[in-house]
């Protein structure tokens, strides 16, 4: 099926829901990526129908933020992919308690926490991407994660069902929201974090002190962040480092000379070259230290699904 009859088909089954072929690499953080259709779910509603839709019909759809942690391939998907906006990117606070729908941005719930005096997210500061997406993968700093602020999370099932999870129900790890396997699958629709009273000054400072802790340590440009988890007891940067990865090249993508386990795209790149890259450096971990690097990163096949490292 191309592309044209996809969105004829979804169309046909939606009505008036909003449709469009896409170049992904324009959504990337690190700016590859092919084309793909785009279906822009505006309400819970409509986010409810597109799922349910796709699951009476046994298809097949991929979740896309805004492809920060996401390499998404050279020659797009087959599948639509389906985004949040309208009510779904909105942020509303009450108290000590800040809502953000699933596809507002991480800048956006910093920028609203920040502005009712709330405490909690500074280490959010410089981690691009939607709430959703920072929720599934419990993105933080080293010792905290999102989902330690989670006081209740909002999914809908792959079935199109609403679940709602309180904190007690959480079972977070290290750079992963850890879903029951029933759950699987299911999208963010919302969260509720709960925060601490401050003042908006201070937040704000702090926020000014995590982003320029982050400008010293990691390079400015387009890649999708920490390529690899830190595996227990050193961090992978560190071991790529001492491999001598700094500064290699493959196409377009380099290893960082400022971060080696940041890929950069320096003019170019492909998803192809990413990839490649970052598979010369875990085998070059495991050669020198017999540690497996496991990617931070997802990395899409043409039907969305997270294949990992050739």
């Amino acid at each position: 099926m191309t592309r044209k009859e996809l969105i004829d088909n979804l169309a046909a089954a939606l009505g008036h829901f909003p449709l469009a072929i896409r170049d992904l690499s324009d959504r990337s953080t690190i700016g590859t990526g092919g084309p793909a259709v785009v279906a822009t779910a505006r309400n819970e509603a409509d986010l409810i129908n597109f799922i349910r839709h796709h699951a009476r019909e046994g298809l097949v759809f991929a979740v896309l933020g805004w492809a920060s942690n996401v390499l998404v391939p050279d020659r797009g998907l087959s599948v639509p992919v389906l985004t949040l906006g309208g009510d779904l990117i909105s942020v509303s606070v009450r108290g000590t308690r800040l809502r953000a729908w699933g596809g507002a941005t991480a800048r956006a719930v910093l920028g609203a926490a920040a502005t009712a005096g709330l405490s909690g997210l500074e280490m959010m500061a410089g981690i691009p991407g939607t709430v959703g997406g920072a929720a599934m993968g419990n993105a933080g700093s080293k010792n905290l994660g999102l989902a330690n602020l989670v006081e209740e999370l909002e999914l809908i099932t792959p079935a199109g069902e609403k679940a709602v999870l309180s904190k007690g129900e959480l079972n977070p790890v290290y750079r992963s929201l850890n879903l029951p396997p029933e759950l699987a699958g299911s999208v963010v629709s919302s969260v509720t974090l709960e925060l601490t009273p401050s003042d908006e000054e201070q937040v704000r400072a702090e926020i000014r002190s995590v982003l320029g802790g982050r400008k010293g340590s990691q390079p400015v440009g387009r890649s999708l962040g920490s390529v690899f988890k830190n595996p227990p007891g050193i961090a992978a940067g560190k071991l790529m480092h001492l491999c001598g990865l700094r500064g290699k090249t493959i196409g377009g993508a380099a290893i960082s000379e400022m971060h080696a386990n940041f890929i950069m795209n320096v003019g170019g790149a492909t998803s192809t070259d990413v990839t490649t890259l970052a598979a010369y450096a875990r085998e070059a971990v495991f050669r020198h230290h017999e540690v497996t690097l496991v990617p931070e990163i997802k990395i899409w096949d043409e039907t969305g699904l997270d294949v990992g490292l050739p």
